[in-house]
């Protein structure tokens, strides 16, 4: 995900020119900023495996590796020297507002791209489709929608999956008791802490946090009946 007004960085994660011409410093105020400090500031989760997550202090993962991908093309196509890369750690509530500052140039996670948020920034062409589902204790037998009924159920803020999960409650009549974390860890914390009987999130990150407590399960049922497939850029 990048600035709204930086559209053609977009290309380079799927096709990239070793021979490209280099592009004018002027061609966009983040490109001049970038092309000016010949430096780039890239923003990465902390926790989000196997998309951007840390390993002994050092961001990695399969959106840090199309990131840096990207950095490599910008580099040829700006000239001079490899451009310095610092990364900047970002939460699903601050990733927008740190790129609309400037605070940085590219963000590297697990971002869903949707025709609003398109307005808002500038996207990659979608590298990972997910579903959204939910994790629950094994030992309370849910597995259905319907099963969230008049319970609470937790998402982190600033995702998407709030926002389905808000239409969700309120069209099907559901009367969940809809919860907030400032982390998808703190959220899973309260599950397996019965501090809440579900927690709603894209699939794969579910199933990366699943690995680590044999107690919960992703619910199988609630990916092909809460949303379709979302695109991650």
């Amino acid at each position: 995900m990048i600035p709204k007004a930086m559209p053609w960085l977009a290309a380079p994660l799927i096709s990239l020119h070793a021979n490209a011409e280099p592009i004018a410093a002027d061609a966009s105020p983040t490109l001049k900023r970038i092309a000016n400090n010949q430096a780039i500031a890239i923003g990465h989760r902390d926790d989000e495996v196997p998309f951007s997550y840390l390993v002994d202090g050092k961001p990695v993962g399969y959106s840090i590796d199309l990131c840096m991908a990207v950095v490599e093309s910008i580099s040829e196509q700006i000239g001079g020297p490899p451009l310095d890369v610092h990364f900047v750690p970002v939460t699903p509530v601050n990733r927008f507002i740190l790129l609309r500052n400037g605070e940085i140039d590219l963000e590297c996670g697990v971002t869903t791209s949707t025709s609003e948020r398109r307005q808002q920034a500038a996207f990659s062409y979608p590298h990972f489709l997910t579903a959204t589902r939910y994790v629950a204790l094994a030992e309370n037998d849910m597995h259905t929608i319907a099963d969230l009924a008049g319970r609470s159920v937790v998402s982190t803020t600033g995702t998407i999956n709030v926002e389905q999960l808000n239409e969700l409650n309120r069209t099907q009549g559901l009367n969940i008791a809809v919860m907030l974390s400032r982390s998808h860890e703190e959220a899973f914390s309260m599950v397996a802490n019965e501090q809440a009987a579900a927690f709603v999130m894209d699939d794969i990150l579910l199933a990366s946090l699943c690995r680590r407590r044999t107690r919960l399960r992703v619910s199988i049922s609630l990916k092909r009946r809460l949303v379709s497939l979302s695109p991650m850029a």
